[in-house]
C-alpha cells in the first residue's frame, strides 16, 4: 500500500469534511469519529460516442453493469464519496454494433485516438460547479508508456454521495471521431469512502 498517498487522500477527506463539503450528515459523523473506511476505487463509464456535439456519459438512466459502468444513475450511492486522484480517457471502435461495449479493447495511445477526440474536452461537474475541464489531449498516453496510463491530477477532486454529477465529452463541431462504431471510456481512479 502507498501509505503516503493514503495519508494524503485521508487528510484531504478530513479537510473537506471540516469545510462542510461532505453534506451527508451520517457520513460527516462517521468521518469525524473515524469509523469510515477509505480504500482504492475506480469509477468506470463506457459509452457509444457521436461524431460531434456533447456526449453525456452519466445520465439518470445509467445502468450499473460490469465492464460498462460502475455507476448506477447519475450519483454515487449513500456513504460513497469518491476522491479522484487520476483519470483515464480511452477509445475503442469496432466495425459492427454486435460486439458488446465491455468486450472491446480501450486504448489511450496517441496512435489509437482520433484527432477529433484528442481535440475534445472532458468536463466533470457536480452541483453546478465544474470540477474538471481538461482537453482530452491531456489524457493521451505518450509513446513510451503503456496505453493504460492514467493522468495524475494536480488537485484531488471530490465526488459527493447522492448528489447528481455530470461527465461529458465536448466534441468539436464538425469533428469525425470514427467511421466505425466508436466508444469512449472515462475511468476515475482514486479512493472512496465505505462503511466499515
Amino acid at each position: 500500500m502507498n501509505t503516503v498517498k493514503f495519508q494524503t487522500v485521508g487528510n484531504f477527506l478530513f479537510k473537506m469534511n471540516e469545510k462542510g463539503a461532505i453534506t451527508a450528515v451520517d457520513t460527516r459523523r462517521k468521518i469525524e469519529n473515524k469509523i469510515i473506511e477509505l480504500r482504492d476505487n475506480t469509477e468506470l463509464i463506457r459509452a457509444f460516442v457521436p461524431n460531434s456535439g456533447t456526449l453525456k456519459m452519466v445520465t439518470p438512466n445509467l445502468v450499473k453493469l460490469p465492464g460498462v459502468s460502475t455507476i448506477k444513475s447519475d450519483s454515487l450511492e449513500k456513504g460513497k464519496n469518491q476522491i479522484i486522484t487520476a483519470i483515464r480517457v480511452a477509445f475503442a471502435n469496432h466495425a459492427t454494433s454486435e460486439v458488446a461495449v465491455s468486450q472491446l479493447v480501450y486504448s489511450n495511445a496517441k496512435a489509437d485516438m482520433p484527432a477529433g477526440l484528442q481535440n475534445s474536452v472532458l468536463v466533470i461537474k457536480q452541483n453546478g460547479k465544474t470540477l474538471v475541464e481538461l482537453p482530452v489531449s491531456d489524457f493521451v498516453s505518450p509513446a513510451d508508456q503503456s496505453d493504460s496510463a492514467y493522468k495524475e491530477l494536480s488537485a484531488f477532486v471530490l465526488l459527493k454521495e447522492e448528489v447528481p454529477f455530470e461527465v461529458e465529452i465536448e466534441v468539436p463541431t464538425g469533428s469525425v471521431i470514427g467511421t466505425e462504431k466508436s466508444y469512449i471510456e472515462v475511468a476515475m481512479k482514486g479512493m472512496a469512502t465505505f462503511d466499515k
